[in-house]
């Protein structure tokens, strides 16, 4: 009869408390080593962690993503994956879920790790400025090009080609994917058939490399010796240059070497706030602290001479470390920095940004030490190297008298390391030039925009692009 009566207690006790106990909290995960957007360089393989908040012992917890692989560990609350990277863009997700969860708590991250893969003598994917990959013969105006030189740009999505033979930049509004576009709009220029070259504010003469700030569009004007800087980058034709660099206005063009002056730039790129001038008449890299907004501010930094009224090849002296002789093309990531010394037959490297004037480079790529400059080829070989673009990943170098693209797949960090691949050619040890899908005649500009790499052929008339595999 007690038993009886209890055991309906006991029944309704075990439901008070049951109501009473708070239910199971929701498990969630949040990234704690690296934030959605950024961009790896250095080893493909990387640790990232995660939190897990509210996770019980027996949680489930699952990873998804796009990357080559990813093994995770657990230790309480912390989530450590190993990762190993894809080119370019790569998706993390890790979902967590206590028993009886009915939506797993989960956390995405996006991380870049910018590299290109491509195949051995791959074919170009498109030509601008002929209508096929065997030909030379474009004349139509706002087709052809008279020689391309140095770097491209796109930039929110418009492109633009300089064409230092035809004294103009064509102007694409979007990225052509198929042989033998018109561009839209000409910069230098009124129109696709105007030869007028007079020094002004809306003419170039012989524009070589196109650069940003992500703002404005500067054009490097080779034989006007000036940098031609537009506030808003132009995308009509015959548009006039809001200042220039190098000048004191924009209707002068006379060379000179001062911390003002230039003489026959070819290449420009700004970063880590500097914009750094390949000032190859005077065989000089002039570097500014602060970009300039107007007319005559003076450079803050001189490499390859002792001071900036100096401006003999190799100093006046020896090939060295801390010279030049003709300078063509300039990469940094605000950190490094990498010349295209090109009369010495080498590319130079900074580890970290030089301060002081005529400091020496770390690194020498092209030569056994920095005291030879002679032309050669094979993996550690180069011949007039003319342009150099990096995705901070790899080292990509127009080697032009050897008709071909280097590419170390590391960044370069000891002397006279050898290419891991060649574009242009069957092998490290082939020079000859070519017209055609996979060959190249006199190379002079490498850039690099997402899995693209564009190269100015200088000698097919003709800029090609290339597009990295899937890897």
């Amino acid at each position: 009869m007690r038993l009886r009566l209890i055991l309906p207690l006991l029944v309704a006790l075990s439901a008070v408390l049951a109501a009473c106990t708070p239910p199971m909290p929701n498990a969630a995960a949040a990234f704690t080593s690296h934030t959605s957007g950024q961009t790896i360089h250095g080893s493909r393989t990387i640790v990232v962690t995660a939190k897990l908040t509210g996770a019980q012992p027996d949680a489930l917890i699952s990873v998804t993503s796009d990357a080559r692989d990813v093994t995770k560990v657990r230790t309480g609350d912390d989530l450590e994956l190993t990762v190993v990277l894809k080119d370019n863009a790569n998706t993390i997700t890790v979902s967590v879920a206590n028993p009886g969860q009915a939506v797993p708590g989960s956390a995405t991250l996006d991380l870049e790790y910018p590299f290109l893969t491509f195949e051995p003598s791959q074919d170009a994917a498109v030509v601008i400025g002929q209508p096929d990959f065997n030909a030379t013969t474009e004349i139509a105006t706002n087709k052809e090009f008279g020689g391309p030189y140095l770097r491209p740009l796109v930039l929110n999505g418009v492109m633009y080609l300089p064409d230092y033979g035809g004294d103009r930049v064509m102007g694409y509004l979007q990225v052509p994917t198929t042989n033998g576009a018109a561009a839209d709009f000409v910069i230098g220029k009124q129109d696709f058939d105007d030869l007028d070259s007079t020094v002004g504010a809306a003419t170039l003469s012989g524009p070589q490399t196109v650069a940003t700030d992500g703002q404005r569009l500067y054009i490097v004007d080779y034989s006007f010796n000036r940098i031609s800087v537009f506030n808003t980058p132009p995308t009509t034709s015959g548009a006039a240059a809001d200042f220039a660099i190098g000048q004191p206005d924009l209707v002068s063009d006379g060379r000179g070497t001062t911390a003002t002056s230039l003489d026959n730039p070819e290449s420009m790129t700004i970063a880590g706030g500097r914009l750094i001038v390949a000032d190859s008449g005077n065989s000089r890299v002039l570097i500014w602290n602060e970009v300039p907004t107007g007319f005559g501010v003076p450079a803050d930094l001189v490499l390859g001479q002792s001071d900036f009224v100096s401006g003999m090849s190799n100093a006046g002296g020896a090939v060295a470390a801390n010279t030049m002789n003709y300078p063509t093309d300039v990469w940094s990531d605000g950190t490094r920095l990498v010349v295209a010394d090109a009369s010495n037959n080498r590319v130079l490297i900074w580890n970290t940004f030089p301060t002081t004037n005529f400091e020496a480079a770390d690194i020498v790529l092209g030569q056994a030490g920095f005291d030879s400059d002679g032309a050669a080829f094979g993996a550690t070989g180069l011949d007039y190297p003319y342009s150099v673009d990096s995705n901070g990943n790899q080292l990509f170098v127009a080697d032009s008298d050897n008709n071909r693209v280097l590419v170390w797949n590391t960044f370069p960090t000891t002397t006279a390391q050898p290419a891991d691949a060649v574009l242009g050619q069957v092998d490290f040890d082939a020079f000859g030039s070519a017209t055609s899908a996979t060959g190249l005649d006199y190379p002079v500009g490498v850039y690099l925009d997402g899995n693209r790499l564009f190269v100015a052929d200088h000698d097919n008339y003709r800029y090609v692009i290339l597009e990295g595999a899937d890897n």
